[in-house]
């Protein structure tokens, strides 16, 4: 059942882009609570025609369409999490990645593709980048991110230059829920972004999945692993590079292993016209390089408590 349940959700999401739209406020996972579960049934069954009859009219016209990416813009951040899917504490280097280069990266995207259904801004702490309301103004100026959102743990206050971005550009900040004594002021973050009329989700999540060790081989079955991985629609736009999964993004740049163009699209070195080739390629893929060394983001995957920090002691 939780087989079946994630699977065709991945093959959906993957497929059909405008399905993204529908179904980005629910979680893979919804198949663990009822009452979720019968949700997004719900919400599929009622938005679902309509999302379709867009997929068709995408495919007819030849419309590049992607469901999501996530652009990643710092690598500093205020916590320490052992199982960070950034991968932070066993990073090289922390910094943020200058505003030209995401302009450049920015630039390429769109001009590769005509739409992309759910654009998420992450870190790192996305909040800590000193130009935030500089990189949100540009995603939204050339109007083709349905929906865009920026990923917080909840513990930096934004500035006003940047509350006045979020609401011009209509983002929406997603906070994740970690242990309170994390997360000392969210409710005032809440307060604040409640008060500029921000729209904001604070995660319900109970747990984390484990990846498994970074960088360090992982046994069992890998095309298996990665049929219901969901990590393959997180889609990042890694330093100019289109990625299916941020673990193998982090892997290759981080020379945990060997790199593999197959597994992604330089977009700093084709024309626009070469990404929807190289892009149904991609899609074409049945597992990873860098799923040799990662456990997966599956219903088989261990639960740990969130945001556990590094002991450096």
């Amino acid at each position: 059942m939780h087989y079946l349940f994630w699977r065709t959700q991945i093959v959906l999401l993957r497929k059909c882009p405008p399905l993204y739209g529908v179904v980005c406020n629910f979680g893979l996972n919804a198949a663990n609570s009822k009452r979720l579960w019968l949700k997004a049934l719900f919400w599929l069954a009622l938005h679902t025609p309509a999302a379709l009859l867009r997929h068709l009219r995408n495919k007819l016209r030849g419309r590049v369409v992607l469901s999501r990416v996530t652009l990643p813009i710092t690598t500093r951040c205020t916590l320490n999490c052992t199982k960070c899917i950034a991968r932070t504490p066993h990073l090289q280097s922390h910094a943020d990645i200058p505003l030209h280069t995401l302009t450049q990266d920015i630039a390429s995207l769109f001009a590769c593709v005509d739409e992309v259904y759910a654009l998420v801004i992450s870190g790192g702490e996305a909040l800590l980048h000193p130009q935030l309301a500089e990189v949100l103004r540009l995603c939204a100026s050339y109007g083709k991110a349905g929906q865009i959102s920026l990923q917080t743990n909840g513990t930096v206050m934004p500035s006003s230059e940047v509350l006045a971005a979020l609401k011009d550009t209509n983002t929406t900040v997603k906070i994740s829920r970690y242990p309170a004594a994390l997360q000392p002021n969210v409710e005032q973050l809440k307060a604040l972004l409640a008060e500029h009329g921000i729209v904001h989700l604070h995660d319900n999540g109970t747990h984390w999945l484990d990846f498994g060790l970074f960088g360090q081989p992982q046994p069992g079955n890998v095309k298996k692993r990665f049929r219901v991985c969901v990590q393959q629609i997180s889609a990042p736009l890694y330093h100019g590079k289109y990625h299916l999964c941020c673990e193998s993004a982090i892997l290759m740049d981080q020379s945990r292993i060997a790199d593999f163009p197959q597994d992604y699209i330089d977009l700093r070195s084709i024309a626009p016209h070469e990404f929807a080739a190289q892009w149904k390629n991609l899609q074409k893929r049945r597992c990873l390089s860098a799923c040799t060394h990662c456990q997966g983001h599956t219903y088989l995957s261990p639960k740990i408590p969130m945001a556990k920090q590094e002991d450096h002691a």
